[in-house]
């Protein structure tokens, strides 16, 4: 209902009208005064026709007619005034049963823009907690690839430092074959100059059993001329025959020691051996 409509805006809106030679009704009235609502205007224009007899019949005073005119004239207008009362009656009827249906399509489209808006609340809500997950899983994702991150610089650390392990123990080991392969050719060196030294040793030993077995023949075949010195000359060259086979045998075993150690460094080289500067163990006399 808008505010500031009297009773005396709308008795005065429908003078106007009946002056201007046009029936007031309830849109007009509205019309004329730019504003109110058709309840207010309704009810202030009833009042208006209800003392309008009155008005009229206190204004109809002609003193030049006879009474009985007078009095038939304001008749005709009473019944005028009943005329067009029973008029806008049937037009407030009628406009009040459109206003009823449009307040029932009014109360209709609010009652059905209410399940609108709960059904639009209860998506809200629905989108409100979505969200909240949403952050809440952006949030998780956030930590884990930060986590992720994190892992992955320490798996870089760790592949550096495993690539420079790696290039070290490379190193280390080019370094360890070349002393294995310096000391397999020092121990082959070894190993042919000691075959070279046991055959010329075996070859003397050899040239000496052959000259003693000589010299013992020869003994034995001058036995008859100096028995006694003889059998001492053989005991003699007995003795040093059994001293050569003897300092033979120590020589071949010695040998065959010295062969089974450069054997063994031919197979494992300790590591940090030194591969130059070898001195040969020295000869037997």
């Amino acid at each position: 209902m808008a505010k500031g409509i009297s009773e005396s805006d709308v008795h005065c809106a429908a003078d106007a009208l009946v002056a201007a030679g046009e029936r007031p009704t309830v849109e007009r009235i509205r019309a004329h005064l730019g504003t109110g609502s058709p309840n207010t205007v309704i009810r202030w224009l009833d009042t208006w026709w209800g003392t309008l007899g009155g008005r009229l019949v206190g204004n109809s005073a002609l003193p030049d007619l006879p009474e009985d005119v007078a009095s038939a004239f304001a008749q005709v207008w009473q019944y005028a005034v009943a005329s067009g009362r029973a008029a806008t009656e049937r037009e407030v009827a009628s406009e009040r049963a459109a206003l009823a249906t449009l307040t029932q399509k009014l109360i209709d489209q609010a009652a059905q823009q209410g399940d609108e808006v709960t059904q639009a609340q209860a998506a809200m809500a629905d989108a409100r907690i979505a969200a909240e997950q949403g952050a809440q899983r952006l949030l998780d994702l956030q930590q884990l690839l930060e986590q992720q991150a994190q892992q992955l610089t320490e798996l870089r650390e760790q592949r550096s430092s495993l690539q420079e392990r790696g290039g070290r123990l490379e190193g280390e080991l080019t370094l360890l074959r070349q002393e294995l392969t310096a000391q397999q050719m020092n121990a082959r060196g070894e190993r042919e100059e000691w075959g070279a030294h046991i055959r010329a040793l075996e070859d003397r030993a050899a040239r000496e059993i052959d000259r003693a077995r000589q010299e013992l023949k020869i003994v034995k075949a001058e036995g008859l001329v100096a028995g006694k010195t003889a059998h001492r000359r053989e005991q003699a060259l007995q003795q040093s025959l059994q001293k050569a086979e003897r300092t033979i045998a120590e020589q071949a075993g010695r040998l065959k020691a010295q062969t089974s150690s450069a054997q063994r460094r031919d197979i494992r080289t300790p590591k940090g051996s030194p591969t130059t500067g070898r001195r040969l163990p020295a000869r037997p006399k």
